[in-house]
């Protein structure tokens, strides 16, 4: 997005964000690289601390912009900050992180004066993990120290987060070792200030790791002095102390596990896998696992039950599909049945009509009325002496009462049959068909 004329850089930084898709709010914190500004994504509501650096015109520090963007976009651990997204501008690189409202673990300190044993144990073996994870994929922080590290809530020490890869490094499977010394002097380990031909490796993370949970359980760092040569020295002779009685409360175990982190020789100092199945993090590492167990069990059993859910959901919709189909199959056949029944009554009702049949007759021997004349006056006594005209009507009224039964016992099947209520329709069939073929027109028409 080119600069709109008239902008300054904020209000143009601000303009970007909003055109990438969220909304701008307050300024959570500010660096030598920039801003961290609190932004919500439009689409979905999802919050998120923007940091925003200006595009460095020196193609060195853009390389380490670069590389901070591909290891937060292709890390995914939960004891590492998140990156939700990523962008870069003309002028400006934004990466939308985690909002992680505890603020940093350094501040923390401050406010605290020290961590209890079992706080601080629980943060350096979940701060181990990440960096466990980290180093399995070939990266290397290099700037770790309590700024870089945050809360995600504000007193909740459980929930602490590694951040800022600025200085972090992504080894190829060619390399393993660094030789740029870089780190925070307090922070930093003896090979990257030594700056030994073969350079260093990911041992420097451990060494990080070492002086940070010296600072919890005591408040304040294991190597101090005047100026930054002197500091050196210290380091690069691991010359600390635990020093009474600050430390005198604190167990054997916990200084023993400082003491295999702040080991000059790379070669003898503890590995991270070593570090998490020493005795001082057994507890916490129990703890752990049960939650992980538990979490995992939790997650087994919401399976389960959606599984079953599916299955319980999927069983009823069978049977409504199956009861609709029946009620459908009892609607045709109710159908099918009236249409016989009226079939039946229109036939029955032809041939209980003698002027009707008389016609018909008429027709089918000629066709028009003088034709019908011609038959003899003697035949036509003779039917009438055999069919008396008073006995017709009779047997016609018995007909139509016996239909009109017929019909009565139809709806009633009718009705059986829409209620699902099959043996009794069968029995109302039955009888249908037995006194309409018995007594009525003579027609042998049966209801289906």
């Amino acid at each position: 997005m080119p600069k709109a004329k008239g902008l300054d850089d904020t209000t143009q930084a601000d303009a970007e964000i909003v055109a990438h898709g969220w909304t701008v709010g307050k300024v959570l914190g500010e660096g030598a690289f920039g801003k961290v500004k609190f932004v919500t994504r439009a689409s979905d509501g999802q919050q998120a601390a923007c940091k925003i650096i200006a595009k460095p015109t020196d193609l060195k520090k853009m390389k380490l912009i670069d590389m901070e963007y591909k290891i937060m976009k292709n890390m995914d651990h939960p004891y590492i900050v998140k990156c939700f997204d990523a962008y870069d501008t003309d002028k400006h690189v934004f990466l939308f992180l985690e909002l992680m409202e505890g603020g940093e673990l350094f501040d923390e300190i401050v406010k605290m004066g020290k961590f209890t044993e079992g706080m601080a144990a629980s943060l350096t073996y979940h701060c181990l993990q990440a960096l466990n994870y980290m180093h399995s994929r070939g990266i290397i922080h290099r700037d770790l120290k309590p700024e870089n590290m945050l809360l995600a809530k504000k007193g909740d020490h459980r929930a602490v987060k590694l951040t800022d890869f600025g200085l972090s490094k992504m080894l190829d499977e060619q390399s393993s070792i660094m030789k740029t010394p870089c780190g925070t002097p307090g922070y930093v380990a003896p090979e990257v200030i030594s700056k030994p031909a073969g350079g260093y490796s990911k041992a420097v993370d451990v060494w990080s790791m070492g002086v940070i949970t010296y600072i919890l359980l005591c408040g304040f760092p294991p190597f101090y002095a005047d100026n930054d040569a002197q500091l050196f020295a210290k380091i690069k002779k691991a010359e600390y102390k635990f020093l009474r009685p600050y430390w005198d409360p604190i167990s054997e175990d916990a200084k023993k596990f400082i003491r295999s982190m702040l080991v000059v020789n790379v070669a003898d100092r503890a590995t991270i896998d070593e570090l998490l199945l020493h005795p001082w993090l057994a507890k916490v590492a129990q703890e752990d696992r049960a939650s992980r167990e538990q979490e995992s069990s939790r997650a087994s059993q919401e399976e389960s039950d959606l599984k079953a859910n599916a299955s319980y959901n999927l069983k009823q919709t069978e049977e409504a599909l199956a009861l609709q189909v029946k009620r459908i199959n009892v609607t045709m056949n109710v159908n099918k049945a009236k249409r016989s029944f009226m079939k039946l009554l229109s036939s029955s009702t032809r041939r209980s009509d003698p002027d009707k049949s008389s016609t018909r007759r008429t027709d089918q021997s000629g066709g028009s009325g003088e034709r019908a004349s011609i038959i003899p006056e003697e035949v036509g006594s003779e039917a009438s002496a055999t069919t008396p005209a008073s006995a017709e009507p009779g047997k016609a009224a018995a007909r139509k009462a016996k239909l009109a039964q017929a019909a009565e016992k139809e709806e009633a099947r009718r009705t059986a049959l829409t209620a699902g209520d099959e043996r009794s329709a069968e029995h109302i069939d039955v009888q249908v068909q037995s006194d309409v073929g018995a007594k009525g027109a003579g027609c042998n028409c049966v209801l289906m």
